[in-house]
């Protein structure tokens, strides 16, 4: 299993190629400084199993509820782990994509009868502004989309059951029940990567291409260690799963 200082190099790696892709983001310092599960709020824990969608999104954001905020679309990265008996037994990582769709820039200055032609990004600050304070307003009206996009990663030796729950395994969408085994235990990194194939996809074509982009994403899957067999059935490795 991965030490925890292996758990914080892997989450400054992931910040590092988000920062290769270009997509600025937010960072709470807090919560970065030891990436426990236990820091994410009660609420926010509550709101994931019996809210909505875009609930446990503002839910979230209400309480800061995330390590890393996306600025070019408001997803959030949340990246968390357990210890028992001086070891690490639990990993949880999830990316959730924001569920609102903000009326544009423009439209908002339309709103206060300006034009961009007229005053350019001068009221960018306000926008943004409005966003933060509209957004349950927002929710609330059915302004969302209809398919927001989440990706979570759990590592569980309490609930390991065999095939039936596999210790390690990806959440895609909001179906608990789908889990998708891997015999890899991922690291923060690897799972940024993952969610920049497939989430950022034109950012990601854009640059794979490159020699110091590619150098950087291709570490990912070689730094997750195997599952040893005893979090591995033969069973399991007789069903489909990643890696």
């Amino acid at each position: 299993m991965m030490s925890v200082g292996k758990v914080m190099q892997e989450y400054n790696d992931a910040k590092r190629i988000l920062e290769q892709m270009e997509l600025q983001y937010t960072e709470d310092f807090h919560k970065a400084q030891t990436l426990t599960n236990s820091l994410f709020s009660s609420e926010f824990k509550k709101a994931s199993i019996t809210k909505s969608y875009n609930e446990m999104y503002t839910v979230a954001r209400r309480q800061m509820d995330y390590n890393l905020l996306v600025k070019k679309d408001e997803a959030i990265f949340q990246f968390g782990y357990e210890r028992k008996n001086g070891r690490i037994n639990e990993l949880r990582y999830a990316f959730f994509e924001c569920p609102i769709v903000y009326p544009s820039y423009g439209d908002f200055l339309d709103g206060i009868n300006y034009t961009t032609e007229e005053v350019g990004d001068a009221f960018l600050s306000e926008y943004e502004d409005w966003k933060e304070r509209c957004r349950d307003n927002l929710v609330d009206e059915g302004k969302t989309k209809i398919n927001p996009v989440s990706i979570r990663y759990d590592y569980s030796e309490a609930q390991y059951a065999g095939i039936k729950h596999p210790v390690s395994h990806f959440h895609i969408g909001e179906n608990n029940e789908i889990r998708i085994p891997t015999k890899k235990i991922i690291t923060p990194f690897s799972f940024v990567t993952f969610v920049l194939r497939n989430v950022y996809y034109q950012d990601w074509k854009r640059l794979i291409h490159t020699q110091a982009f590619s150098e950087n994403y291709y570490k990912g899957k070689g730094n997750c260690q195997d599952i040893k067999n005893n979090h591995f059935s033969p069973d399991e490795e007789k069903d489909f799963y990643m890696m």
